[in-house]
């Protein structure tokens, strides 16, 4: 835990990635620049699903082992998420949403539920949770086929719109 704290804090960002020129990547990203063909963003392949693993890591380890840092070190990694983000319009968060972007909203839920909760809303990460249709955040069973995850392990969102809900 001790190695990832340390990369965190020599990002001067918050964030912990393992992506060539990902400085680059997520510059784009804020930007607005966004392009997508399903799985990858900007040629980086499933970068949100990566971010999302290295987050649910974190939380189990504080979890599961009682590792204080890790939690920080989640929350460091949730906050440059708010960063990149923030200033992106709901057209570009769409179209940004068209990558695989895995169980971000679950793990941010579950981030939120240890902070408060207003800091992270400020973070309009919750749009992420909005890719799935609002219907499915009423209870109701059925669905578009248009926004049917690709994979299974994309499903994830389905129980992170509920997650966010209850929070």
């Amino acid at each position: 835990m001790r190695e990832l704290a340390l990369c965190q804090q020599n990002s001067h960002s918050g964030y912990i990635g393992a992506f060539p020129n990902d400085d680059k990547l997520w510059t784009e990203v804020a930007a607005g620049d966004i392009r997508s063909r399903g799985f990858d963003l900007n040629g980086a392949w499933s970068p949100w699903y990566t971010v999302h693993k290295i987050m649910a890591g974190l939380l189990d380890a504080w979890l599961y082992c009682n590792n204080a840092e890790a939690l920080r070190v989640n929350k460091g990694l949730a906050d440059w998420t708010g960063n990149v983000i923030k200033n992106l319009t709901e057209e570009q968060m769409q179209k940004m949403l068209i990558c695989e972007y895995g169980g971000m909203a679950e793990t941010y839920g579950t981030t939120i539920s240890t902070e408060d909760i207003n800091k992270y809303k400020e973070s309009r990460f919750y749009t992420i949770s909005y890719a799935i249709p609002e219907h499915l955040m009423k209870g109701k069973q059925t669905i578009n086929i248009r926004f049917v995850p690709k994979v299974n392990n994309s499903a994830g969102p389905l129980y992170g719109c509920r997650m966010l809900k209850e929070i």
